[in-house]
């Protein structure tokens, strides 16, 4: 299995636990406030990194106020467009250095293949987050371990 197949699987895992992760924030009533507010931050990192992947004009809002119904939307077009980057991108392309500046306006440059590890990684530790939070209010949280994904 190549590279660029390996970070299909990854992202498919990635929008399969944010979802579930949607689903826990669903399980208290009203959804954790909390909670809304750290899937909105994973949805506003993946399209900080997304607009610095792409040429033009910066994202630099982070931690967008979306609610759940607009995070469920974001979430089904992001899956949508890491897809089809994921089908652009050539195997060589990962190891490219993409330079950007963060939010703090410091530059950095990181080679691709990091800054879609760090996203994954980014996403999985904020589901943590979110489900203590979930089961903090009295509500249950649903998996979102990789091997659950695996058992499918």
């Amino acid at each position: 299995m190549g590279r660029i197949s390996v970070f299909h699987e990854r992202f498919e895992y990635d929008d399969w636990a944010n979802r579930r992760a949607m689903d826990s924030l669903r399980s208290t009533d009203p959804p954790s406030e909390r909670g809304r507010r750290v899937l909105a931050h994973i949805v506003g990192a993946q399209d900080v990194w997304l607009s610095r992947i792409e040429p033009g004009e910066p994202n630099t809002n982070g931690w967008p106020d979306l609610s759940i119904l607009q995070i469920e939307a974001r979430l089904e077009g992001l899956r949508g467009i890491w897809e089809m980057k994921l089908d652009q991108i050539k195997e060589s392309a990962l190891d490219a250095r993409l330079s950007y500046k963060n939010l703090a306006g410091e530059p950095f440059t990181t080679p691709l293949w990091q800054i879609l590890d760090h996203l994954l990684f980014h996403g999985a530790y904020h589901r943590g987050q979110i489900a203590s939070q979930v089961r903090s209010e009295g509500g249950t949280p649903i998996l979102t371990d990789y091997v659950q994904f695996t058992r499918r």
